[in-house]
């Protein structure tokens, strides 16, 4: 069994952890708003199940959280039976996890990874500059084209187009779309089509969950002009000390020249109404993000299709993606 607890430096640009308690002082200081923090254990763990007894390799690969200035990850802790490395997808640059197991493969194969994270929430609508904006144009730019199931089409087109006017400015229009959304968009995970993030079905449906409220507003906000886009981690409940988790959740963000990437989170606002103001500019700290980006290109060099997003480990045996993974995702409040 190999564990070891990594230093984040080693693969992924960190924000150490006085850094990071310093601009949580000076964000605490700077602004009226409520702020908070959260410091958890967090376990990802899942197992390969009923692998066929001929089989000769599996590859996984998995999602790593990495620091930033909204969340401190340390004492990152990888437990497997098998050799891995960590690499960095060539177009958003997520951190990812890749276990390669050869040679007496068994029926299941576990693996975990736990880490202690630090989440803050945030505000950037109160004051401009708030956060350092080091975001180069090109990487901005990426975010005005069509994702897949993010098309930028006459239908997505003509609905931006009848919600914003061209007198309008990028924030007030951004803030258009938010509140469409939130408005003309249910929170139901009925029947079949949602979950994709497919932002055509979630014109059509105007129904689905977090991934298709954030996919439409993603769409509309690049036909507006707006460079957007799709972030996905877990959620962590309020008022729990410890518990599992069933599942991911996902927000989007939008560019502004003055205030870099702003969050929106669509689709907790429509389930919380009182909070659709927090949520259009700021996020609470009841979350752990892990990747950005839709379409997402796992190497170079390897003969993969990109994810659609990614959170779930992607598992290939002899070459042929396989499905059958039990998860396993956890958190304790420290």
């Amino acid at each position: 069994m190999r564990t070891k607890i990594w230093n984040q430096k080693h693969f992924v640009i960190p924000l150490t952890l006085s850094a990071f308690l310093i601009t949580l002082s000076y964000l605490k200081s700077s602004s009226d708003e409520a702020f908070a923090t959260r410091t958890l254990q967090f376990s990802y763990a899942f197992t390969v199940a009923n692998i066929p007894s001929d089989s000769k390799q599996v590859e996984i690969w998995l999602p790593v959280p990495r620091s930033d200035l909204h969340q401190s990850i340390t004492n990152l802790k990888i437990t497997s039976d098998y050799p891995y490395a960590f690499l960095e997808d060539p177009k958003y640059h997520n951190a990812i996890l890749k276990i390669a197991a050869k040679e007496k493969i068994p029926a299941r194969l576990p693996v975990s990874m736990q880490f202690t994270v630090t989440r803050s929430s945030y505000r950037l609508l109160e004051k401009r500059n708030l956060f350092p904006n080091d975001a180069d144009k090109l990487t901005v730019e990426q975010f005005l084209l069509p994702d897949r199931l993010i098309p930028i089409d006459k239908k997505i087109t003509k609905e931006a187009s009848a919600v914003v006017g061209e007198e309008m400015s990028k924030f007030e229009k951004a803030r258009a779309l938010y509140d469409h959304v939130v408005s003309t968009m249910v929170y139901d995970k009925s029947g079949t089509g949602w979950g994709l993030g497919n932002a055509l079905y979630a014109c059509d449906a105007r129904r689905g969950n977090c991934t298709d409220f954030h996919s439409l507003f993603i769409g509309l906000a690049r036909a507006s002009g707006i460079p957007a886009r799709f972030v996905i981690g877990f959620p962590i409940p309020a008022g729990i000390a410890k518990g599992q988790i069933p599942g991911y959740h996902c927000w989007a963000e939008f560019y502004l020249n003055d205030r870099g990437w702003v969050p929106i989170d669509a689709s907790e606002a429509f389930k919380h109404p009182e909070k659709r103001d927090l949520f259009f500019g700021g996020l609470d700290e009841n979350r752990v993000q892990f990747t950005v980006g839709r379409d997402i290109p796992l190497a170079a060099d390897e003969n993969i299709e990109p994810l659609n997003y990614f959170i779930y480990p992607y598992v290939r045996i002899d070459g042929k993606i396989y499905s059958d993974v039990e998860y396993h995702f956890s958190f304790s409040d420290l």
